[in-house]
């Protein structure tokens, strides 16, 4: 059995979450598989068809808000982000499924836009000196 205590959560004793077991509507998996995919699965878009909405989506404002280089924050965002993703504490494989995926797909979403951006602004601030 998984116990789960919300404060050992990435502090390597989980390897990122892939010890945590989970049930996606049933299907047995982890919680990296969860966020790495079955999410985002769930809009039933190709990636392109996703890529080209998300860039809708991202408004100049959140553009500019956004535009770090800096490590350091995307990583202290991350950490208050994984905090909440969590399941409940104390139950085995818990069965995720339409009230998680409610609950946590706009954060994901809103992780997609962002990391466009900040991929952006690192690639910008690593070539800004090249002719």
């Amino acid at each position: 059995m998984v116990t789960i205590r919300r404060a050992r959560h990435g502090n390597g004793e989980d390897r990122g979450g892939n010890d945590v077991k989970v049930r996606w509507f049933g299907d047995e998996t982890n919680l990296p598989s969860v966020w790495d995919s079955r999410l985002i699965d769930s809009r039933n878009r190709s990636y392109s068809e996703y890529a080209r909405w998300l860039g809708r989506e991202i408004q100049p404002s959140d553009a500019i808000a956004w535009w770090t280089a800096d490590p350091q924050v995307w990583i202290a965002e991350g950490t208050q982000i994984r905090d909440t993703i969590y399941p409940a504490t104390g139950v085995a494989s818990p069965n995720l499924s339409y009230a998680y995926q409610y609950e946590h797909l706009d954060t994901a979403e809103m992780q997609l836009k962002q990391s466009g951006v900040r991929l952006a602004a690192y690639l910008d601030n690593v070539f800004a000196d090249r002719p």
